[in-house]
């Protein structure tokens, strides 16, 4: 049976990822081979599906997070940071012996940084994970998904949620490295491409005006009912209102 928009278990509900950012602070760039003194440590939640689900819940959202974990220490942490903000984390499955997946990252003095991801727990969900998760994503008004997680899983956990009748949302990122099945696109009711992002999607440049219109158009082309791309600075660029599914126009 479909939920009511009204009568849905839960606002938000966020299939992706969830990783442990260890955070160090120095002047300037570390070169290879180099060792460098840093100005200071900071640890914290982090991954883009976490990120996403938490901010959910801090503007009031009824919130859960469908994902995977190790069960180490940062796994733990996580369990209790989610609790401790009211997130529904029945289907975040800790998997034993696994890692949660940690994001080592290095701030300079200028806010420039780098960052390595090792994605652990988080390529360790499956499509069957996910059925599992079915009630949950079945029970929420909107499902935010990325790409920071096998395809395959966030293809199913679109499919779900489309049936059940929720506004699926595909936040595109990281930047994809293959192409991006089209029947991954045509699940999401909203996709919002940053410009290096869409660049990967559609294979066109996402620089000037005209090429954002040009890659919005594209978008639509390959099954995107709303597409979006985030302009930094500069917002973000979506189709005029008569261009939209009369669904999505209010």
């Amino acid at each position: 049976m479909q939920p009511s928009q009204s009568s849905a278990a839960f606002d938000v509900a966020v299939m992706g990822s969830v990783v442990y950012d260890l955070i160090a602070y120095v002047d300037t760039a570390v070169r290879p081979g180099e060792t460098r003194i840093g100005s200071s440590f900071g640890m914290g939640a982090g991954g883009k599906g976490a990120n996403q689900c938490t901010m959910a819940s801090f503007l009031g959202s009824r919130a859960a997070m469908v994902g995977k974990i190790g069960d180490d220490l940062f796994g733990q942490e996580y369990m209790k940071y989610f609790s401790k903000h009211g997130i529904h984390t029945e289907h975040l499955l800790m998997e034993a012996g696994a890692s949660t997946g940690v994001a080592s990252i290095t701030v300079t003095g200028g806010g420039e940084n780098t960052i390595v991801v090792v994605p652990g727990a988080n390529f360790r969900l499956t499509p069957a994970d996910i059925d599992r998760a079915a009630g949950v994503l079945a029970a929420a008004k909107v499902v935010v998904c990325q790409l920071e997680v096998p395809t395959d899983v966030t293809t199913r956990a679109l499919k779900i949620a489309r049936e059940a009748g929720a506004m699926t949302i595909l936040n595109p990122a990281p930047a994809p490295v293959t192409p991006t099945p089209p029947e991954l696109l045509a699940l999401a009711d909203v996709v919002c491409p940053n410009q290096q992002e869409a660049t990967a999607i559609t294979g066109l440049p996402c620089t000037t005006d005209q090429d954002v219109d040009a890659v919005l158009r594209r978008l639509r082309d390959l099954g995107c009912r709303l597409p979006m791309v985030t302009l930094g600075a500069s917002g973000t660029s979506f189709p005029h209102r008569e261009e939209l599914p009369a669904d999505l126009r209010d």
